[in-house]
C-alpha cells in the first residue's frame, strides 16, 4: 500500500516522491520540521494558506515520524485538523492514532472521514478496525460490509469480515457484489431473503436489491418479479431487473418508508389517508382486473416513493384469482372465508378494510359506511376495487 505522501501525489497529480521531498529543504531557510510547520500553522490560522494537506506537509510529518517524533507529529496534525478538516491531514491523524492502539481517540476522526470521497475507503477500514478493536463486532463487520460493496478486493477486509459473521447470517453472503449495481447497505433481512440498498451505475439511481438465500426462494420469488413486471402499474412497485441463476431481483427503492412507519408516528390528516387510501384502492383494482389477488395487503406491505405516492408492494402470496390453498395473509387482515380455504378479490377488499380503519381512526360517516361493507362477513356483499376508488373521492392520481 502506498505511503500517505505517495497517494497525496495520485490525488493531486503531483510528481514523485523525490520531487515532493526536495521541500522543505533540511538545510537552507527552514531548519526542522518544527519550524517549518509552525510558520504553516501560524499562517493557517491567519488564513493565509488554502492547503494544509498538500505533499510539502506530508512529507514534513513523515520526517518527524520516521525520527521517532510521533507525539509531536500527531500534536500538529491535530491543529492543523482543527484550522481546517483536511481529509489528507484527517486519515494520517487517524492512521498515527490506530498506529499507537489508540483506538477510541481514532473512532470520531474516522467517522467524519468515512463520509469523504476521498479517503473514504481507508477511513471505512481503519473504522471498521477500530470498532472490531473496542467489541464493536457488529459494528466493524457492517464496516467491512460496506468496504467489500465498493470494492470487492480490497486488501485485508474480507478475511477480517468473515470471523466477524454470526451463525444467523450464514445462510447469506457478505454484501455480494454484480455487475452494474453497487450495494450500499443491508436494509432488511428474512428467512427468504436479504434486501440491499444499491446504485444502479448506469442510469445513477437508488434501487432495492433483494438477495434470495435458497433456491425454493429464487423459484418463489422470480414467480413474483415475473407477476410484478407482467402486471406492471404505476402502483405497484417496478421491478427493473433480475438474474434466476446468482438469485437476485434488482426493484425500485421506495425511500419514502412504509405506511406502518408513518402511523406509528401518530395518524395522517383526513386529506392524506384518503389519498392513501384511493392509491391502494387503484392498486388493486388493476390487480383483479387481471385476475390476481394478493393476499397479504396491510399498511407494512405499502411503501411511500420519495414523491408521497403510496405502492402495493410484495406479491410473494399472491395467486390467481379462484386458486385456493396455499398460505396467506397475515392474523388480523384475514377475511372469514380464508378461513375456509376461499381466496377471492373479495379477501383482498378485507383486507384494504383493515387498513382503512388504521388510516381513519375516527372516520367521517361516508367512510365509515365504507368499512362496515368492506368487513361484511359475506364477501358477495363487499364493494369491488373500482367501486371503492370511485367512492373514495377525486383524490385518484392514476386510472
Amino acid at each position: 500500500m502506498k505511503r500517505w505522501w505517495q497517494r497525496l501525489g495520485d490525488w493531486l497529480k503531483l510528481p514523485p516522491r523525490r520531487d515532493a521531498l526536495a521541500v522543505p529543504p533540511t538545510d537552507s531557510a527552514i531548519p526542522s520540521e518544527e519550524t517549518y510547520l509552525r510558520q504553516l500553522l501560524l499562517k493557517a490560522t491567519r488564513g493565509e494558506v488554502s492547503a494544509i494537506g498538500d505533499p510539502v506537509v506530508g512529507a514534513a510529518i513523515e520526517r518527524m515520524v520516521a525520527s521517532g517524533r510521533i507525539p509531536t507529529a500527531l500534536e500538529v496534525l491535530r491543529r492543523l485538523w482543527s484550522l481546517r478538516q483536511d481529509p489528507a491531514v484527517g486519515i494520517r491523524l487517524a492512521e498515527l492514532l490506530c498506529d499507537r492502539l489508540d483506538y477510541a481517540a481514532a473512532q470520531p476522526f474516522l467517522e467524519e472521514l468515512v463520509r469523504v470521497p476521498k479517503v473514504e475507503d481507508r477511513a471505512r477500514f481503519l473504522l471498521a478496525e477500530t470498532r472490531e478493536q473496542l467489541g464493536d463486532r457488529e459494528g466493524a463487520r457492517g464496516d467491512y460490509e460496506r468496504l467489500l460493496a465498493r470494492d470487492i478486493d480490497y486488501p485485508k477486509a474480507r478475511a477480517r469480515a468473515e470471523p466477524l459473521r454470526s451463525p444467523a447470517r450464514e445462510a447469506a453472503p457478505i454484501f455480494p457484489t454484480l455487475a452494474g449495481y453497487l450495494l450500499e447497505r443491508e436494509l432488511g433481512r428474512g428467512g427468504a431473503a436479504t434486501v440491499y440498498l444499491a446504485r444502479d451505475r448506469a442510469l445513477d439511481r437508488s434501487v432495492a436489491i433483494k438477495w434470495l438465500h435458497t433456491r425454493n426462494s429464487v423459484e418463489h420469488h422470480f414467480a413474483e418479479a415475473r407477476l410484478m413486471a407482467a402486471v406492471a402499474h404505476p402502483g405497484l412497485v417496478t421491478v427493473f431487473d433480475c438474474d434466476e441463476v446468482r438469485g437476485w431481483i434488482a426493484m425500485e427503492y421506495c425511500a419514502g418508508g412504509s405506511l406502518r412507519q408513518h402511523l406509528r408516528r401518530g395518524a395522517l390528516s383526513f386529506e392524506r389517508a384518503q389519498r392513501a387510501a384511493s392509491m391502494v384502492a387503484s392498486a388493486l383494482q388493476r390487480l383483479h382486473s387481471v385476475g390476481i389477488v394478493h393476499r397479504d395487503v396491510k399498511p407494512e406491505n405499502l411503501l411511500y416513493r420519495s414523491n408521497g405516492e403510496l405502492v402495493l408492494a410484495d406479491l410473494g402470496l399472491a395467486r390467481a384469482a379462484g386458486e385456493g390453498g396455499g398460505t396467506g395473509g397475515t392474523r388480523g387482515y384475514l377475511a372469514p372465508e380464508v378461513r375456509r380455504g376461499q381466496w377471492g378479490p373479495p379477501a383482498d377488499l378485507y383486507a384494504f378494510g383493515r387498513v382503512l380503519e388504521e388510516l381513519f381512526p375516527a372516520p367521517p360517516p361516508e367512510v365509515a359506511a365504507l368499512l362496515a361493507e368492506l368487513l361484511a362477513e359475506d364477501p358477495t356483499a363487499r364493494p369491488t376495487a373500482v367501486e371503492v376508488a370511485k367512492r373514495l373521492g377525486p383524490h385518484l392520481w392514476y386510472e
